[in-house]
């Protein structure tokens, strides 16, 4: 399990991207001054965490660790819920792994260096690499349309993967820009 927590959404999350719990500033009830909470749950099931329901909310994140993984209940709501979240959680964790990753330096001038992103890392001057990833029988039919649309100074790949990718990237076919689609049933590490 990967634990984070983003600034932007005030959320934590885990269990393949699934957000259990948000950091929210309230209005205190006696005072103009505001109080931290975290409220945990889902839709009209969360409630703020406190003493007296700190077993419910260990109870609902032993329940995640179950249900929330490739073995876990198919029909149950929590294991189909923000599959986009999910897929994108599991390209983000493992991209290292299949690419190496790229950003402009021509284009940002070596702005992100002196602006203290990337720490301890030299960017590789290629053109940015976009990656798309959709499950293969859900691709949207306007995709080839967009493709044409992006900059030919951009790389970009395009992947249709299989069904079952909660159980293990594979790759069904690419579209590479300016290139013929390639490959079939190409396995990606899981």
């Amino acid at each position: 399990m990967r634990l984070s927590y983003s600034r932007q959404r005030k959320s934590f999350s885990a269990f393949e991207a699934w957000s259990f719990a948000r950091a929210l500033l309230s209005q205190g009830a006696a005072s103009f001054r505001n109080a931290q909470e975290i409220v945990f749950g889902v839709g009209a099931e969360e409630r703020v965490l406190g003493e007296k329901n700190a077993g419910e909310f260990a109870d609902m994140l032993r329940r995640a660790a179950e249900i929330r993984c490739s073995h876990g209940s198919r029909h149950h709501a929590l294991w189909r819920m923000h599959s986009e979240r999910w897929l994108e959680s599991i390209f983000t964790c493992r991209c290292k792994e299949w690419i190496t990753g790229r950003v402009s330096t021509g284009i940002i001038g070596g702005e992100f260096q002196r602006f203290g992103y990337f720490p301890g890392r030299e960017l590789s001057p290629d053109p940015p690499l976009l990656l798309l990833v959709a499950p293969a029988l859900h691709i949207h039919p306007a995709t080839d349309t967009l493709l044409r649309y992006i900059s030919p100074e951009i790389d970009w790949t395009f992947m249709g993967i299989d069904e079952r990718w909660r159980d293990g990237v594979r790759v069904i076919f690419r579209k590479h820009a300016d290139r013929q689609s390639e490959g079939r049933s190409q396995g990606l590490p899981a």
